[in-house]
This record gives structure tokens, sequence and C-alpha cells, in this order.
């Protein structure tokens, strides 16, 4: 009887290559979505208040109806902080 021979293990993955340098000035990128993201909660939030202000005769009796789509809407796009 034989003994099968020990698989050899894949090679492990190359370093992550260095970070680019910080340019002073520049804002990261984590910076710009995080504007981006409260930007377009705050811009959700104008929408459905135009909506709200557009459609007042037809949804008088659910008042905050377009307020939980702006909600909703900041959530899906901007996560736990707009949302």
């Amino acid at each position: 009887m034989t003994v099968p021979a020990p698989s050899v293990p894949p090679h492990p993955p190359p370093p992550p290559s260095s970070p680019l340098p910080h340019t002073p000035g520049a804002p990261e990128k984590e910076e710009r979505s995080m504007l981006l993201s409260y930007g377009l909660a705050v811009a959700g939030v104008g929408v459905a208040l135009a909506a709200q202000h557009l459609l007042w005769p037809y949804m008088s009796s659910a008042p905050f109806l377009a307020f939980f789509a702006a909600v909703v809407f900041a959530g899906w796009r901007g996560g736990w902080g707009p949302g």
C-alpha cells in the first residue's frame, strides 16, 4: 500500500502595494463620500418637502408619507449616519 503524497499549499498572495502619499489640501475620498451622503440626505428631504407641498390636497391625511420615503432613500444611499 502506498501513502499519497502531501499536497503543496498554494502560494500566498503578494503583499498589497503601498498607498499613495497624501497630498496636503486635497480632501480624501472618505470625506467626499461622507459629504455626498449627507448632501443627498438633505436633498432628499428638500424633494420630500416639495412633494408634500405639491400633493397636500391628496395626502393631507398622511402628512409625513413623503418624509418616510426621504429617510428610506437616505438610509439606502448613505448608510447609518445620514439615514
